[in-house]
């Protein structure tokens, strides 16, 4: 009976150990985005694209967006084609919006880098979109030649639960070593 219940246990603790506590960061490859431009909260205008190599959207024709960049494809960046003053030029909260990201799990943005000097910060808004804000500086040109935001994507993993069989094991276990000692004792 003794190697019975060492036997269980191990196939419990096995068990446990073996849970997988998080789907892989799966890429966003093939994943149909949206981007919504938003000024003092006012929707101005909404862009497409499917996510894959290279840029992804290229809003008004002066940004690329890649949404799936860098080796692992976990990176994202949004680079001008030119220097200009962006959306609104009026000192306007403005936000570009991105939905429809399927990570399979809650995810974050790291990493993030801001180079047009406007204080710029990411906000994740569920489990498939973020928005990127900033204040519009009046008349000034903001948006370098270059790569004007940058970050990259990291899947947050759920807590592990014990797995159904995993638990069973550990009462029966527990069960027969109570009736073991009552045997003894």
């Amino acid at each position: 009976m003794n190697k019975l219940i060492k036997t269980m246990c191990a196939a419990a603790l096995a068990v446990v150990i073996g849970t997988p506590s998080a789907h892989a960061a799966s890429l966003l490859a093939g994943d149909f985005v949206t981007l919504g431009f938003v000024d003092d909260g006012a929707p101005v205008s909404t862009w497409n694209g499917t996510i894959g190599a290279g840029a992804d959207i290229i809003p008004y024709g002066a940004l690329n967006i890649d949404l799936n960049a860098g080796p692992a494809g976990d990176q994202f960046t949004i680079s001008s084609n030119g220097t200009y003053c962006g959306l609104a030029c009026d000192g306007s909260i403005v936000s570009m919006v991105f939905t429809g990201l399927d990570f399979g799990t809650p995810f974050s943005v790291d990493n993030f880098v801001d180079t047009t000097g406007l204080n710029a910060f990411v906000t994740v808004l569920s489990d498939t979109s973020f928005s990127i804000t900033w204040t519009g500086a009046s008349g000034a040109h903001f948006f370098p030649a270059t790569t004007a935001f940058s970050g990259s994507f990291g899947t947050i993993a759920p807590v592990p639960l014990p797995a159904p069989l995993a638990l069973l094991a550990f009462g029966v276990g527990g069960l027969a070593l109570k009736g073991r000692r009552r045997r003894t004792g």
